[in-house]
């Protein structure tokens, strides 16, 4: 499983969002995770529903 990380600022708070290689039902389909701070959001299929969750 390989792992890549992109960094997005937004309204001054950093957004670290991990990309996961290895979807369990697809291996080509990458999933995201989503950290800010103290907060890390739960496992997405697209990284706009990883930052969505935590950018509230």
């Amino acid at each position: 499983m390989d792992h890549f990380l992109k960094i997005v600022i937004l309204q001054n708070t950093q957004f670290i969002i991990t990309v996961v290689k290895g979807h369990p039902k697809s291996l080509q389909q990458p999933e995201y995770i989503c950290e800010a701070g103290d907060l890390n959001s739960a496992i997405f299929n697209n990284p706009t529903a990883a930052i969505t969750t935590l950018y509230q």
